[in-house]
């Protein structure tokens, strides 16, 4: 009789977050990674971001990938329970610059707002 160790089940959870042009995820993570706080911010070759996010339950693995010049589809694992997903996707918001100060939080399954470009300055 042969046993098989069960694999963990690991929550994903995915959203799409529109952004205005011309804003750019490259850029972006170019930016984040001059930070001295930043320094597990990652661009791989394909354009895909990828970050840990700490203060949860399990850690909380980030990515993001421009999917188009307006939209962003941002998955995320180890998120346990809706609270956690709302509260991982203000951090990601925030991260990213396309935090919509106008519009209160909306539950995860119709996660959309808004974004700016993180490097236009304010009029």
């Amino acid at each position: 009789m042969t046993r098989s160790a069960a694999l963990p089940v690991v929550s994903k959870a995915r959203y799409e977050i529109d952004v205005v042009t011309p804003y750019r995820l490259d850029l972006t993570v170019s930016a984040l990674r001059r930070l001295s706080t930043n320094i597990v911010d990652v661009l791989t070759l394909e354009g895909e971001y990828l970050r840990a996010l700490d203060g949860f339950r399990e850690p909380v693995l980030l990515h993001v990938v421009q999917t188009h010049p307006t939209m962003l589809t941002v998955t995320l694992e180890g998120c346990d329970g809706s609270d956690e997903r709302v509260r991982a996707c203000a951090i990601v918001r925030r991260i990213l610059g396309v935090e919509n100060s106008h519009s209160s939080i909306v539950p995860p399954r119709v996660f959309r707002g808004c974004g700016r470009w993180p490097f236009a300055c304010a009029a």
